[in-house]
């Protein structure tokens, strides 16, 4: 059986370890974790059963797959490690965002087979959000699909899906803390208002058309329309998508605010 090393065991480590034990993409004896804190190697063996090692290279010896949720600074202090031979069979999945194929392969100083990925936590539910660059292996596609919503995208995309749908599940929990807090200031217990907040915005996504929800609640000269007024004078609409144009321009190097 093919096998699999995690580098890098943090959240995102951690969500995709859950999702492949979790639908039986990978047998427990088959994934391997690799970290240098000695915290996050006790974390794999005892909460999570997998073997755990420090030393990159026998993550690299073991395994036929790499699926690397590091920094890329900590990818570039590793890559002069990295057994180039035994890159000659295997296949990187990197999430490092901001790291182009181009620069991982400059790095390791060979031409890897570099599959790029952008998976948001919910995979450890299998029920993400998967964007990847081209690949020929069909058990990494395949892999992506049985996480959730999982798509191809060419290689210049890539930032765009971090931004719109990994940084993007941070973001839609921003929000709903927003309004959570909104009720309270109203008057409602956390817990009450947390309840509220989650029905009003699942109740939305179920209604699909959000316009046209909009329109629904809405009555001339009522409450609804005046709390539209009022969010599009003070820019909230507009803020929003600023803060995905700004997040993008930053990750693609552009000079911030």
């Amino acid at each position: 059986m093919k096998k699999i090393g995690i580098i890098g065991f943090g959240n995102l480590g951690r969500a995709f370890a859950t999702g492949i034990l979790s639908r039986g993409i990978f047998a427990r004896e088959d994934v391997l974790v690799c970290s240098k804190s000695d915290s996050t190697l006790a974390l794999a063996r005892e909460r999570f059963g997998l073997y755990a090692t420090s030393d990159v290279s026998e993550a690299v010896s073991a395994c036929d797959y790499l699926f690397l949720s590091i920094k890329k600074n900590v990818f570039l202090e590793l890559a002069p490690s990295i057994d180039r031979k035994k890159l000659a069979d295997m296949i990187i999945i990197s999430c490092m965002a901001g790291f182009t194929v181009a620069q991982i392969n400059g790095a390791l100083g060979f031409g890897a087979r570099v599959v790029r990925a952008m998976p948001t936590l919910a995979i450890a539910e299998a029920d993400g959000i998967v964007a990847y660059t081209k690949t020929d292996d069909e058990k990494i596609s395949s892999m992506f699909r049985a996480l959730g919503f999982a798509f191809e995208v060419e290689e210049g995309d890539i930032e765009k899906v971090t931004v719109y749908a990994a940084c993007g599940l941070g973001f839609a929990a921003y929000l709903l803390d927003a309004y959570v807090r909104a009720g309270v200031a109203l008057g409602f217990d956390e817990a009450t208002s947390k309840k509220i907040a989650e029905m009003d915005f699942a109740s939305a996504i179920a209604r699909s058309d959000y316009k046209a929800t909009m329109a629904e609640v809405a009555t001339k000269g009522g409450a609804t329309e005046y709390g539209f007024a009022h969010m599009t004078k003070n820019g909230v609409d507009a803020n929003i998508a600023s803060a995905l144009l700004a997040t993008h321009r930053r990750l693609m190097g552009e000079p911030g605010e």
